[in-house]
């Protein structure tokens, strides 16, 4: 029966998304390409749609915990039980001294720097070969926005929950916010031409992000913010010039069209991608 459920539940998210993101693409699709089941690459995305959840996640879970158990093993000076390990991931710390909604806040705030960081680091050098993966949609929608390759999940997972638990952030509260902008993810990736207007300036929008996966970019790219826009202002990568149209994403290198070729992508040579079909 677990099995079972860990296979249904992905199934369950994706009927809900479609249901939900049908609607708002249909109020205000950017394109006119029609419904995301319709357009080439459906089939490698709905791939994406179920390995991420049952494996993907699974490993980067099992890479945190592994993570949490050596910090609070180094902090307490001792192998650590299950008891042990409960207590300090329950342990008080500076932020739980704070109104729990002040504690949110900053935390979310702090895993959102410190993802725009991680992010500005997977556009450069070897990390960029598991990132491209995600970039590789030339039609951008929330279909596309689990298209991550499980290296690049796993470090980016690892190294937020690291150094957040570090720095004396819960892992409690962790586990409430992470999930909440995994899931804001979906919305950036909607096809839809929404900018948010003056929250935009602080939010980040669909039209923002979609800025960010643009396949000819300056650098090493733009808008990494993954909720707040302030980052991207504060480091010299916003870009949302006002009524330009939205560009073509995608990547300049080629890209395996199917799921498990994009899987090898990081790991395989170059001069054998040079014969690869261009990715969707």
């Amino acid at each position: 029966m677990p099995l079972v459920t860990e296979i249904l539940r992905p199934v369950l998210a994706f009927v809900i998304a479609a249901a939900v993101f049908g609607l708002i693409e249909r109020l205000g699709r950017l394109d006119r390409g029609g419904p995301p089941w319709r357009r080439q690459g459906f089939l490698t995305d709905l791939g994406w749609w179920m390995l991420t959840p049952i494996f993907t996640r699974a490993v980067t879970r099992f890479g945190v915990g592994v993570a949490v158990f050596l910090i609070a093993w180094v902090s307490l000076g001792q192998p650590v039980g299950k008891e042990a390990l409960r207590g300090f991931v329950a342990r008080e710390t500076w932020a739980s001294a704070l109104p729990l909604p002040l504690e949110l806040l900053l935390t979310l705030t702090a895993a959102d720097l410190l993802g725009y960081w991680i992010h500005r680091a997977f556009h450069r050098g070897w990390l960029w070969r598991s990132h491209a993966v995600h970039h590789s949609s030339e039609r951008l929608d929330w279909l596309a926005a689990v298209r991550v390759h499980p290296l690049n999940d796993l470090v980016s997972g690892v190294v937020r929950v690291t150094a957040l638990v570090l720095a004396g952030f819960r892992p409690t509260v962790l586990a409430g916010v992470v999930p909440f902008l995994t899931g804001y993810a979906l919305l950036l990736h909607a096809n839809v031409p929404w900018s948010f207007g003056r929250v935009g300036r602080v939010i980040a929008s669909p039209l923002f992000h979609r800025h960010h996966h643009a396949r000819d970019v300056v650098g090493d790219g733009v808008n990494f913010g993954g909720f707040f826009t302030l980052w991207d202002r504060l480091f010299g990568t916003f870009h949302l010039p006002e009524g330009a149209p939205a560009p073509p994403t995608g990547i300049r290198e080629p890209m395996p069209t199917s799921m498990t070729g994009q899987l090898r992508f990081p790991f395989a040579r170059r001069e054998r991608l040079a014969t690869s079909p261009r990715g969707t």
